[in-house]
């Protein structure tokens, strides 16, 4: 509701602004997570997907999983978390938008209260192409009734003239 708007800006800003990191939560979210992961890998096409991701897009950051991997979350630290805040979490990354009943204005007035001690902007990182890899053929055992196919195929990208095309026959 429009009425609730100031507060929940406010805690918004409190959190992403001055978050706190212990490690016991860490900890207890690090489990959480390690569940996720295995409960995803025994999705087979989920699983299958992940998979061919890492096939198309080797060590590029598009060919790791969303969730990261078991080991990557058992050495997460609640240092790791505070240094990625420091290096992500400033004006150049931080986009904050609102739908339905709010006044543009009064809502634009109190995100720029609220949010007073975001870090200013920094440089972003350059994001770069994934390097094509050769076509890869593999089979996946699980112990599954089910049987999935799945054939992909590198496009353009974005940007490409293609795109739309490429899009209707996905």
């Amino acid at each position: 509701l429009s009425d609730h708007v100031t507060p929940v800006i406010r805690t918004l800003a409190d959190i992403v602004v001055h978050p706190v990191f212990k490690e016991s939560d860490i900890a207890k979210e690090r489990s959480i997570i390690i569940e996720e992961i295995k409960s995803y890998e025994d999705e087979s096409e989920e699983y299958l997907f992940d998979e061919a991701e890492r096939h198309l897009f080797g060590s590029h950051p598009l060919g790791h999983s969303i969730l990261g991997s078991v080991d990557t979350i058992q050495r997460l630290t609640a240092q790791d978390a505070i240094d990625f805040h420091g290096s992500h979490y400033h004006a150049g990354n931080l986009v904050v938008a609102a739908s339905g009943n709010v006044d543009p204005d009064r809502f634009i007035r109190l995100v720029e209260g609220s949010f007073t001690d975001v870090k200013p902007k920094q440089r972003r990182q350059r994001r770069t192409r994934p390097r094509p890899l050769p076509t890869v053929h593999d089979t996946l055992r699980h112990t599954t009734q089910q049987a999935h196919i799945l054939w992909y195929q590198r496009t353009d990208g974005l940007q490409s003239e293609e795109r739309m095309p490429l899009q209707k026959l996905n």
